[in-house]
């Protein structure tokens, strides 16, 4: 089985950390809503994640704030 060319988005994640599973829709990062990923100083967001649109959007904001050390 061949899966898509985004294979940097979610091995890079993997390589540092991050737990990655394979869906019928391809490799996703595991990541929660605040885009927290298995490695505390992974954060991952959007597509790779496999959220979308405004959902993607969000997490991304949330996961910027907290990657940066901010408060959201």
């Amino acid at each position: 089985m061949l899966v898509g060319p985004a294979t940097a988005r979610y091995a890079l994640a993997g390589q540092a950390g991050a737990a990655v599973r394979f869906t019928r829709g391809g490799f996703r990062v595991e990541a929660d809503d605040e885009g927290r990923t298995a490695h505390p100083a992974t954060f991952a967001a959007g597509s790779v994640t496999g959220r979308r649109g405004e959902a993607g959007a969000l997490q991304g904001t949330r996961a910027g704030r907290l990657a940066a050390g901010a408060r959201p």
